[in-house]
């Protein structure tokens, strides 16, 4: 009688650990969410609501600029201010926004380039009120100012310009 409880206790042993080691050779993967979507990294800013923000720039000082189709806002951590083309902005729609080591700030629109002296707004480039259409403002290492536009490029140092150009794109005035 023992030598069969022993039996079936030696046959229970076996089948528990034969079961139990073939549900172990599944590799364990580990499932995580998208960071990127978890809720606490969101968060919804009365000064953007409703603008459409077609680019952005962190300026030298920290402060953030943001190109909306109606003007730029700034905020600057507690504040929104909002530019348009009351403030002397070349048109409504900013494409780009770059800073120069100077600390000045340049917008871009479909209307030409605005700067900004950190105290007030002024019509940059073009000279006129001609179309002027630019798409992309950067800075380079050496400070200058480039902007690509619907004409070419554009090359700013130190406020004289210098345009680049497809002969068969020039344009004669």
């Amino acid at each position: 009688m023992i030598a069969k409880k022993i039996k079936i206790l030696l046959t229970q042993l076996a089948l528990f650990f034969i079961l139990g080691s073939t549900s172990g050779k599944t590799p364990y993967n580990p499932t995580h969410a998208d960071p990127f979507l978890e809720p606490w990294r969101w968060k919804s800013y009365a000064g953007l609501e409703g603008a459409s923000t077609t680019c952005m720039l962190q300026a030298h000082d920290k402060t953030i600029w943001f190109g909306t189709e109606n003007g730029l806002i700034h905020y600057d951590g507690i504040n929104w201010v909002n530019f348009g083309t009351e403030n002397n902005i070349y048109g409504e729609q900013i494409t780009s926004i770059c800073q120069d080591q100077k600390g000045s700030i340049y917008a871009g629109s479909y209307s030409g380039i605005s700067k900004f002296n950190g105290i007030e707004w002024q019509k940059f480039f073009p000279f006129d009120s001609v179309y002027w259409p630019v798409y992309h403002l950067t800075t380079n290492n050496k400070g200058d100012i480039w902007a690509g536009t619907a004409f070419g490029a554009l090359r700013i140092s130190d406020e004289v310009f210098y345009f680049i150009c497809h002969p068969a794109t020039s344009r004669s005035n």
